[in-house]
């Protein structure tokens, strides 16, 4: 879940640029406003760091099952705990572009708008509910046991 949530973030990025490449604002063409290309930059920043973090975490996990063992449970947690960031941090991301694009991004039928909505739907899945997750690795790095809804 956490690659579909960073792909449609990154959907979102994609169709800000093709709907602002064209697009008048008040002061002129959208594409050079520098409030905008600032939170395209910082979106783009954002989404990019999820995904490397995502991807990251994946081959250290995998390394344990290249050599036939178990996944440690920490180790577990501290994934699972980066996953839930890193989804978190691409749809915050992509909520900052959509924020931007004045009153003509809400329009049904305007690309953006549909991924918006897709990214923040994807945030609705279990996996990507954060407090729970944060909450668990919380209590496991005191020593407690982890929530019994949450699964590392």
């Amino acid at each position: 879940m956490t690659a579909a949530t960073i792909g449609i973030a990154k959907g979102v990025v994609d169709t800000f640029i093709e709907v602002t490449r064209d697009r008048e604002a008040r002061h002129g063409k959208a594409s050079q406003d520098p409030f905008q290309l600032a939170a395209l930059g910082r979106a783009a920043a954002e989404i990019e760091s999820a995904m490397v973090q995502h991807l990251h975490d994946v081959d250290r996990a995998y390394a344990y099952c290249l050599r036939g063992e178990l996944v440690p449970l920490q180790l577990r947690a501290d994934i699972r705990r980066n996953q839930a960031a890193a989804s978190d941090r691409a749809t915050r991301a992509a909520d900052s572009l959509f924020r931007i694009t004045g009153g003509g991004g809400i329009h049904i039928g305007n690309g953006l708008e549909r991924r918006w909505r897709d990214s923040q739907a994807a945030m609705h899945h279990v996996s990507n509910l954060t407090d729970p997750v944060w909450h668990s690795w919380g209590l496991m790095r005191f020593g407690h046991e982890p929530l019994p809804t949450v699964k590392f």
